[in-house]
């Protein structure tokens, strides 16, 4: 029980952050996958492009899209 629950973050990720900070390229469609499967509400936002929103328990997401890309 969290008394003053944080809201939840809202992170622009885009392709080239994943492949700048991985080195290699992950497809698109699996983004939306892994992200999604881990509770993330994932939004296309342009081509390779997304606006990911972290679920309530997630308080652990505090660097935005690395702490994305490290899941």
């Amino acid at each position: 029980a969290y008394p003053n629950p944080l809201p939840p973050q809202v992170i622009d990720l885009t392709a080239a952050d994943i492949r700048r900070l991985l080195g290699f390229d992950i497809p698109p469609a699996e983004v939306v996958r892994v992200l999604t499967a881990l509770q993330f509400q994932v939004e296309p936002d342009g081509d390779d492009a997304w606006t990911v929103t972290t679920p309530p328990t997630r308080l652990d997401i505090q660097a935005g899209a690395a702490d994305l890309i490290e899941e």
